[in-house]
């Protein structure tokens, strides 16, 4: 087994959320909470996330495991 082959990649990840007004709901705008992340983690590192309330770390976690599917981009 290849020790520096990447057990995760991630390519070019966007996460757009939509923005809802009105009664009918209507999509006004989006919100970016991921935008255009590029990492690999090879077997034995470990990946620490980190950052201020509201970055998106939550929102990067649910997307590496595919509980919600990214706008744009690969895992």
């Amino acid at each position: 087994m290849d020790a520096e082959k990447p057990i995760l990649e991630i390519r070019n990840l966007e996460l757009y959320f939509p923005v809802r007004q009105g009664v009918f709901k209507k999509v006004v705008a989006h919100i970016k909470a991921v935008d255009g992340i590029n990492l690999d983690v090879i077997r034995g590192e470990i990946l620490g996330l980190v950052g201020e309330s509201g970055c998106g770390k939550t929102t990067l976690g649910k997307s590496i495991l595919q509980l919600i599917r990214p706008t744009k981009g690969d895992v």
